[in-house]
């Protein structure tokens, strides 16, 4: 929980600096390292988190969407981010409180993610569905386990990096199935079928970018096996 705890360490500091800059120069020797440490942070996530917090706080939702959406996409820490504040922009901030279905889709699977993984885009997708996670099971903020277990499937690893393998446990294994990847807005990327000889699949996802994706597994008939929330982190 290491990265985690630094992540949230460091945006603690900074909004506390920001909010007082006297603290900056309290006369100790050490003063410049939290300068250098401002300076360290600037047009990083947490910069520009503190950025939006403050145009939101002054009513200046558009030039808090158009910083929103400069926001880059190179981990799951700054998509989940960029994903949610751009949601509560477009509808919250403006008053406006029915989400569409694939708004409250793209929410609900990053509100049910590990913050350790996926950073605090997940406590603000869980703050906009009202999503208490002791009632539900979800993680607070531990690190997940590395194989995933549901209906009747283990996935690992998770995340994984270009394969990932599927372990069959519990249910009547098909001689074939197919597999769908999908990305978090519902865009299919690839379906592929697979012949199954033993308890283990491994499955080749090629260059995918780092992201949060959606896999699902069904019978040649169209049944649903599995579907099964997979991370990507290249």
């Amino acid at each position: 929980m290491q990265e985690e705890y630094s992540y949230l360490d460091k945006e603690a500091l900074y909004f506390m600096l920001e909010k007082d800059s006297s603290l900056l120069f309290m006369g100790a020797n050490d003063d410049y390292k939290y300068e250098a440490f401002l300076d360290s942070l600037a047009n990083t996530d947490i910069q520009i988190l503190n950025e939006i917090d403050r145009l939101i706080k002054e009513d200046s939702i558009a030039a808090a969407t158009l910083l929103a959406r400069s926001i880059p996409n190179q981990n799951l820490y700054q998509q989940t981010l960029s994903i949610t504040l751009n949601i509560y922009l477009a509808t919250f901030a403006l008053g406006l409180f029915d989400l569409t279905e694939t708004q409250y889709d793209s929410l609900y699977t990053i509100a049910n993610l590990s913050p350790y993984l996926a950073g605090p885009g997940v406590y603000i997708a869980r703050n906009m569905l009202d999503l208490n996670p002791h009632d539900l099971g979800l993680p607070f903020s531990l690190h997940p386990d590395s194989k995933k277990i549901h209906s009747g499937v283990k996935l690992y690893p998770n995340p994984a990096k270009e394969s990932v393998t599927i372990e069959w446990i519990g249910v009547d294994i098909p001689k074939q199935a197919r597999i769908k990847l999908f990305d978090i807005s519902g865009r299919l990327l690839f379906e592929k079928r697979i012949d199954i000889t033993d308890n283990y699949s491994t499955i080749n996802l090629g260059k995918i970018n780092t992201g949060i994706y959606q896999l699902k597994i069904t019978s040649l008939n169209g049944n649903t096996i599995a579907n099964v929330k997979l991370m990507i982190n290249q």
